[in-house]
């Protein structure tokens, strides 16, 4: 991959590691991999990174992308948007984001590498991530560079989600921090010794039983909107670990088999064109606005 930057005036004079920093976002671990790989250059002539640059100077970065340890694997992606740094797609309920010690291979990120493969590219980077079970949009760098961009870039994330009963408020904030129950334990609870972990929610269609709640994260803690929505008396439908007696007797009594949880909108400003991304992906199993829901 090559990467090239124009030495502006403002810039003459300054150490080339600093516009690596500056200029072209490049990690301190990056450069050190680069200085090592010998990819650093400007005209053409390959330098150290203490050299000043002047205006006018091209730099040029080229490295190659390291391969994955994972397989490629040919399955099916729903792609909602794709340019050539980034892959958002729809994940479906039941299917894992990525690899992990336990399972290797069937998941999104399998996939999205096969996918890239095909291309002509090497590798794709996870930038987000959903629970197995929660379906909605991922969002996927097609290189180390490009995840490493999206460091410090505010992500807005909105959730849909179907919760037993009816809260009290129509909108409202959740602020309450998160930890692991136990050591090596999958389940998470509040405490105050947990990480700070926010979440806004909001009312979209009361039905009785259950309600439609509109939400954002502030944090990204593990099973967040889960841990909250159970600790706020309105589990959400068919979450197995963190429901209730009555919100699981409800869950089987509609035939909910796997937890209504949605992410159906990501926000961003795109990190390297700078213009905005506002991605929109409607659940499969909810009529919006009418307090309906399918399977």
């Amino acid at each position: 991959m090559e990467l090239t930057y124009t030495v502006g005036k403002e810039e003459a004079g300054l150490e080339l590691k600093i516009v690596l920093r500056s200029k072209l976002r490049l990690s301190a671990s990056m450069i050190r991999r680069l200085k090592r790989g010998n990819g650093i250059f400007v005209n053409d002539l390959p330098v150290y990174t203490n050299y000043r640059v002047l205006e006018g100077d091209n730099i040029r970065i080229s490295y190659a992308e390291a391969s994955p340890d994972i397989p490629a694997q040919k399955g099916e992606l729903d792609i909602v948007y794709e340019d050539e740094w980034f892959i958002v797609l729809k994940k479906p309920r039941g299917v894992i984001t990525h690899p992990s010690r336990s399972r290797y291979t069937g998941t999104i990120l399998n996939f999205a590498l096969y996918y890239v493969q095909q291309q002509g590219g090497v590798t794709v980077h996870a930038v987000n991530r959903l629970d197995r079970d929660t379906s909605g949009l991922v969002l996927l760098a097609k290189s180390a560079y490009a995840k490493n961009l999206c460091t410090g870039v505010p992500i807005e994330k909105t959730y849909l989600a179907l919760v037993w009963g009816e809260p009290g408020e129509d909108r409202g904030t959740i602020d309450l921090p998160i930890k692991r129950e136990k050591k090596m334990n999958m389940r998470r609870i509040v405490s105050s010794e947990g990480d700070r972990a926010v979440t806004k929610y909001e009312v979209v269609a009361k039905c009785g039983e259950y309600s439609l709640l509109r939400l954002k994260l502030e944090t990204g803690r593990t099973h967040q909107i889960r841990v909250h929505c159970s600790t706020m008396g309105h589990p959400v439908l068919g979450d197995r670990l963190y429901g209730t007696e009555q919100s699981l007797e409800l869950s089987d009594r509609l035939g909910v088999e796997a937890h209504m949880l949605h992410a159906c909108r990501l926000s961003f400003c795109h990190p390297v064109t700078g213009g905005l991304l506002d991605i929109d992906c409607p659940p499969d199993w909810i009529e919006l606005g009418q307090g309906k829901w399918h399977r």
